[in-house]
């Protein structure tokens, strides 16, 4: 009797283990006897379900399938109460649930099989992935918009470049005596190299850093193509051409944008010159050894801001000697970054030029 006693104390301390182990789990856990009527139900699947516990015992499981056709039980439940091997067995699938009060809810069910000796039990765990399921339709939503915006982009950047390399007059920058790289990160930047002769062997050059990528640093520095031609070969005065481009750009954009500009006059024997800055940075004449032998800084405003004054538009005069190169670059270039992190800066710029010859310079630059 004393032993009869102690084995029924360890059943029930045994089933009191695996209850509270059942209940401890996050997951709707219930057993399905092969008739199809709820054997047991932890408190998870109970909460799921909006029922007492006591009345999901006893009760047919297809209660809980909002399916009215019967699909869902069809695929997940009825094969394993056939008697048969069901590929649901290990599987996860969803379907949808019904709550007590009538609403549904999106489920996840994973069902295992519990041999007995005188049956089979099977055992379905449960959760609600409504909320996964909402998260992951709005990730791909999020996706899809990302796509189209970044196809729209594509075609914006295409357009800008297409409109930039119709408008630019490229024979002049074929020009033996000029060497020129623009090089964007990935879009279109803004950034113009333009080059013109006048009617009388003057050479012009301006380096154009419009505000904006793509799209929108086409369409502002755009007014300043046509008028820098025209004015270059007439060959009229750089203090002209810089009042004629600022008016220009001041007119013809909204506040907020403008043309940050470097700007060259070089006389026919390439010794003599005018040299303008706006919100570029400086201006560089390096000689034939790589050693810097001037520099210009930015004095002015970016062209498209303020009113265009006699001595804002002023260039600065200067000398060259024989060798000696005119390097005009955008901050775009001493800012970049390499897979590092690290900044080109400037200092790297004039170990470029430094180290390599007047007509290798272009080219180390770009390795640098």
């Amino acid at each position: 009797m004393i032993r009869l006693l102690t084995m029924q104390r360890s059943v029930s301390d045994a089933l009191e283990r695996v209850n509270a182990i059942s209940n401890a789990v996050i997951d709707g856990v219930m057993s399905v006897d092969e008739d199809g009527i709820i054997q047991s139900s932890n408190r998870a699947a109970c909460q799921l379900f909006g029922y007492d516990c006591v009345e999901l015992v006893g009760k047919k499981v297809d209660m809980l399938l909002a399916d009215p056709d019967g699909a869902a039980l069809d695929h997940i439940v009825r094969p394993c109460l056939a008697g048969g091997e069901p590929h649901s067995i290990g599987r996860i699938r969803e379907f949808t649930a019904r709550r007590k009060g009538g609403g549904t809810f999106v489920a996840e069910i994973g069902v295992s099989e519990m041999k007995l000796a005188d049956r089979r039990l099977f055992i379905a765990v449960t959760r609600d992935v409504t909320e996964r399921r909402r998260v992951t339709r709005q990730l791909a939503e999020n996706a899809d918009r990302l796509q189209r915006f970044h196809d729209e982009q594509k075609v914006e950047q295409d357009l800008a470049r297409s409109i930039m390399e119709r408008q630019i007059r490229s024979e002049w920058l074929r020009d033996p005596r000029v060497g020129f790289a623009v090089m964007p990160a990935k879009h279109f930047s803004g950034d113009l190299v333009l080059v013109a002769r006048s009617n009388q062997n003057r050479t012009y050059a301006m380096l154009a850093d419009a505000t904006g990528h793509g799209l929108a640093a086409a369409v502002s520095v755009l007014p300043a193509l046509s008028l820098f031609y025209r004015l270059a070969t007439s060959n009229v005065p750089l203090a002209h051409m810089i009042r004629e481009l600022n008016d220009q750009l001041r007119t013809a954009l909204p506040v907020g944008r403008f043309v940050g500009a470097g700007l060259v006059c070089l006389e026919e024997d390439g010794l003599a010159g005018e040299v303008w800055v706006g919100g570029v940075p400086e201006v560089l004449l390096v000689a034939p050894d790589g050693s810097v032998a001037g520099r210009f800084a930015s004095q002015q405003l970016p062209l498209g801001i303020v009113p265009s004054t006699p001595l804002a538009s002023q260039p600065v005069i200067f000398e060259a000697k024989p060798g000696q190169q005119i390097v005009l670059y955008s901050d775009g270039l001493t800012e970049a970054t390499n897979a590092a992190g690290e900044m080109f800066g400037e200092a790297r710029l004039l170990e470029a030029l430094g180290r390599a010859g007047p007509a290798g310079r272009l080219d180390a630059t770009r390795t640098a």
